[in-house]
C-alpha cells in the first residue's frame, strides 16, 4: 500500500447519521458537484455540539453512465451518543447544511445508524467507497435480519480479496419507534483501491456466493441501490 493508506475504527458508543441526498430536479450533475466541493472547501464550517467526525463521500462521474444513480452523494455525521445525534438531525444546523450542499429534500434519506466492523484494512487515499442501502426481508424481525447479515452474511463477504475494508451500518432501534418505517434497514459500505479492483470483485466466486446469499434477509428485488464513491474528510 502507498504511504498515504489510513484504517480507522468504530467506535460502538458514537452514533452515526447518513444524510444521504440528491441534488434538485433540474440542477445539472456538474453544477451540483461544484457547489459540493465549494462547501467541502469552506474551512469555516458551523459546526454542532456532539459532532465527532463528518465526510462527504460524492458519486464518481461514471455513476452517470446509465442515468441518474439513488443518490448523488453521502454524508456521514459521527455524534458521541444517540441523544446528540437526534438533536442535530432536527436542528437548524442540518436545515442549513441540507440548504448548502442544494439537497433535495423530497429525495433525501436521513437515518441513524450504528457500525459493526466486518473487514479491517487499510484505505487508500483516492480509492473508492462504495454504499449499499438494504431492506430486509419482510418475514424477518429486525433482530434476526441484523443477526444474519451481521453473523453469516458480513463474514461472507469477507472473502472478496480485493474488497479492503467492510462496515455495516445498522439503523438503531428508535428509527423504528411507533411503529415507524425508515428510509432504509441499514447500508453495507466497502472500499476498494480503485475501479479495477471493484471491477475485479464482481466475477469472483466469493462475489458470487455472496450475492446468492442475499435471498435469505434480504428483500425483493436484490438489484440493490448502490453508489460508488470518492469520499472527504471535511470534521474529525
Amino acid at each position: 500500500m502507498s504511504a498515504t493508506a489510513r484504517t480507522f475504527e468504530t467506535d460502538p458508543h458514537v452514533v452515526k447519521a447518513m444524510f444521504a441526498y440528491r441534488r434538485h430536479t433540474g440542477s445539472a450533475v456538474a453544477d451540483f458537484r461544484r457547489r459540493l466541493a465549494r462547501d467541502s472547501d469552506e474551512r469555516a464550517r458551523p459546526t454542532i455540539s456532539g459532532l465527532r467526525r463528518h465526510t462527504r463521500s460524492v458519486t464518481t462521474e461514471t455513476g452517470y453512465r446509465n442515468g441518474d444513480p439513488v443518490y448523488d452523494a453521502v454524508d456521514e455525521l459521527w455524534f458521541d451518543d444517540e441523544r446528540a445525534a437526534r438533536h442535530a438531525v432536527t436542528s437548524p444546523w442540518f436545515e442549513a447544511l441540507r440548504e448548502r450542499v442544494g439537497a433535495d429534500p423530497t429525495s433525501s434519506a436521513v437515518f441513524l445508524v450504528d457500525e459493526h466492523l466486518i473487514k479491517r484494512g487499510e484505505i487508500r487515499d483516492g480509492g473508492l467507497k462504495n454504499f449499499e442501502f438494504v431492506k430486509r426481508r419482510p418475514d424477518l424481525s429486525i433482530e434476526a435480519f441484523r443477526r444474519y447479515w451481521h453473523d453469516h452474511h458480513g463474514p461472507l463477504a469477507c472473502h472478496i480479496e480485493v474488497m479492503r475494508h467492510y462496515v455495516q451500518s445498522h439503523t438503531i432501534d428508535s428509527e423504528y419507534a411507533g411503529g415507524a418505517t425508515p428510509a432504509w434497514d441499514g447500508s453495507a459500505i466497502t472500499w476498494f483501491d480503485d475501479l479495477d479492483a471493484m471491477r475485479a470483485s464482481g466475477v469472483s466466486e466469493a462475489y458470487t456466493a455472496t450475492r446468492n446469499d442475499e435471498a435469505n434477509f434480504l428483500s425483493a428485488p436484490l438489484a440493490l441501490p448502490f453508489i460508488i464513491t470518492t469520499e472527504r474528510v471535511l470534521a474529525g
